[in-house]
């Protein structure tokens, strides 16, 4: 049962990290966004008993792959266009029908 539920809450964070990964504006949150997906999935190697590919996961991908990626964009020198964040009730209210969806889902199971 414990499993399951780590199950469930990893496979969440893994989904809302690669989501995060797509939709960040700004390219330094979206590789830290990519690291906790990264993590993520290393762990659902863990659940499945894979050690040595989640300690690969971690060195190979983690430790080199994204470091990389992170220093890539830090010498792009890309400058972050600072915008007033207007309140869109529309966001807000397709938002609200996402967390209720995701809530009714996971009662479902």
């Amino acid at each position: 049962m414990l499993e399951q539920i780590i199950f469930w809450i990893t496979g969440a964070v893994l989904i809302i990290a690669a989501v995060g990964v797509i939709a960040m504006k700004n390219p330094i949150n979206s590789v830290i966004s990519l690291l906790i997906a990264m993590f993520a999935l290393a762990s659902f190697y863990v659940l499945l008993g894979a050690y040595i590919v989640a300690l690969f996961q971690i060195i190979v991908y983690v430790g080199a792959i994204l470091v990389l990626f992170l220093f890539v964009v830090m010498l792009l020198n890309i400058k972050v266009i600072r915008q007033a964040l207007a309140y869109d009730y529309r966001t807000l209210i397709l938002s609200t029908l996402a967390v209720i969806l995701i809530v009714a889902t996971v009662c479902l199971f």
